[in-house]
């Protein structure tokens, strides 16, 4: 088939664009370049950038009556993430579109830390533009603000780099439009600001390991107390504590830590009580201060008869959510948390009725069915103070829904703390999820044609005849039979980025008119081209040919 060239049509997209222009619904300029999503990288007249690229097609900068500014922070501290906004003001009630982009550089003009969208007003490019080891951020179609007066805003994140890189210096370029369609008349603005390196103040933290400890009237614990510089802290730390019940006795050991280096210290907290030390649980603060620093870290304490046995139980569910038909264990383990020994703890655990369920693991169970529920009644060996058994619990879910349990351990001697002896937990059950079914079982891959350059996209003339475009060199290749024919159409192409030929499609009666659109980007030059900063003559567009 030979295709003449009749260019009947030429359907530009409705875009918001920024690089020759920086934001408007299409032009006619034969500079302008046109990208529905944003402007393309490199336009915010950061070095290295071209100077006057918007300029080039829009009104030269601040000749409106309009301001672009920049909301970030002075100082910043590695890794630490902040809000930027950058703002348009304008009073001009002509100016009814918006848009901006913004790069972050450091001294030696490479990224400086990450950008990030905080909502659908704006979008990140990345390995972009002339330089394309830059980050940028920019509006989106709906960051555009269509018909909005004033002025326009967008806030997102920054991340600032790991470490020191020196001051960072934020580029940005602002579009203030008036809509009409064309470059002219649009209002273009520049601007930079800097935020130079905090250096974080020097500081520790207090850590206590354990948490919890638990001992008897007459008897003693210890904790372990971490002072941990952070930011170069160097010096002498105090340590005390608060909270103690009476006739409670403590010591550091040592009660002040010097800290010389990167290097966390550790005191010894020793606890001791009487006789008549009161029992129950109680909350110690532990202090720790140097100069008019100061932090505080709590660990909590019980004091029990020396006849107690605290129980406490804990579980695991899996899986969970759980599903129907498919085991759902629970793993049950009590421990005695002393001081006395537990004689005969014993395990209760309900399940719902409508299961199967196998127990194993330590202990005997025995089944007790009831009404609504199935219930195991577990019997233990004796429990030393520290000691723990643990019991699984295997269960199958027959119907979809919610699965309640309840867990209950208990021993013979007082338990001082109830509250840790029962587990309640609701497991959401979920129906089977439907298995995938391949309706064709012999499916495989074959190549059907090779040597293509850049192949973008293929369109059928008849069953075994099709044509393909090479992306890069603008060809309209035509395959007959798997068997790669002479190009029919050759288009000299811009295919930088996300330019070059890139789509085709058959008229609904190409049997009759044979009208075949292309979607391509015309080279300025008159031969292909993957120069990023040279203008398609009218961006990217949509040709009939027949």
């Amino acid at each position: 088939m030979t295709i003449t060239r009749i260019k009947l049509l030429v359907v530009l997209l409705f875009v918001i664009s920024v690089g020759v222009f920086l934001l408007t619904d299409n032009s006619a300029n034969p500079h302008a370049r046109a990208f529905s999503s944003g402007p393309p990288a490199g336009y915010t007249r950061a070095p290295g950038e071209e100077p006057e690229a918007c300029a080039e097609c829009h009104v030269v900068e601040s000749t409106g009556s309009g301001t672009i500014s920049l909301s970030i922070p002075q100082t910043y501290t590695p890794g630490q993430s902040y809000n930027i906004t950058v703002t348009h003001a304008n009073t001009d009630q002509t100016r009814i579109r918006w848009g901006f982009q913004l790069t972050a550089l450091d001294p030696s003009e490479e990224k400086a830390g990450t950008l990030e969208p905080l909502d659908n007003l704006t979008q990140v490019l990345n390995n972009q533009g002339p330089i394309p080891a830059r980050q940028y951020i920019e509006h989106t179609s709906a960051g555009t603000f269509p018909g909005q007066l004033g002025g326009a805003s967008w806030t997102f994140k920054w991340t600032a780099p790991a470490e020191d890189v020196g001051p960072v210096t934020f580029y940005a370029a602002g579009n203030h439009a008036n809509g009409d369609g064309n470059t002219s008349g649009d209002n273009i603005y520049f601007t930079f600001a800097a935020a130079t390196f905090a250096p974080p103040t020097p500081d520790f933290q207090v850590t206590v390991i354990p948490s919890t400890r638990t001992f008897a009237q007459g008897g003693g614990t210890t904790y372990d107390v971490t002072v941990t510089p952070l930011n170069g802290f160097t010096g002498q730390v105090a340590l005390n504590v608060n909270g103690l019940p009476a006739n409670t006795f403590a010591s550091f050991q040592p009660a002040t830590v010097n800290i010389t280096d990167a290097t966390p210290k550790t005191s010894v907290l020793s606890v001791s009580s009487s006789a008549s030390t009161p029992t129950g649980s109680f909350t110690l603060d532990i202090n720790a201060t140097s100069g008019q620093l100061s932090h505080t870290a709590q660990a909590a304490m019980n004091v029990v008869s020396a006849g107690d046995a605290d129980i406490s139980i804990s579980q695991i569910i899996s899986p969970n959510p759980a599903q129907v038909g498919v085991d759902l264990k629970f793993t049950i383990t009590v421990t005695n948390n002393g001081p006395a020994t537990a004689s005969g703890p014993t395990l209760t655990v309900r399940l719902p009725r409508e299961t199967t369920s196998f127990v194993k693991g330590a202990g005997t169970c025995t089944l007790v069915v009831n009404t609504n529920e199935l219930g195991y009644a577990c019997v233990f060996n004796a429990l030393s103070a520290g000691e723990s058994s643990t019991i699984d619990f295997t269960v199958r879910p027959p119907a979809a829904g919610s699965y309640n349990t309840t867990a209950t351990a208990r021993a013979s001697e007082n338990d001082p703390f109830p509250a840790n002896n029962t587990v309640i937990s609701t497991i959401p059950v979920a129906s089977p999820s439907a298995s995938p079914r391949m309706t064709v079982s012999n499916l495989g891959v074959r190549t059907v044609v090779s040597g293509l350059n850049q192949p973008t996209s293929m369109a059928f003339i008849a069953a075994n005849d099709f044509f393909v475009l090479e992306k890069a060199t603008g060809r309209v290749v035509r395959v007959t039979n798997g068997i790669v024919q002479a190009a029919v159409l050759d288009l000299a192409v811009n295919s930088a980025s996300e330019r070059g030929l890139l789509g085709i499609t058959l008229h609904p009666n190409f049997a009759t008119n044979n009208f075949v659109y292309l979607y391509w980007t015309e080279s300025s030059t008159g031969v292909d081209t993957t120069a990023i900063d040279e203008v398609p003559l009218l961006g990217n567009r949509v040709d009939r040919y027949v």
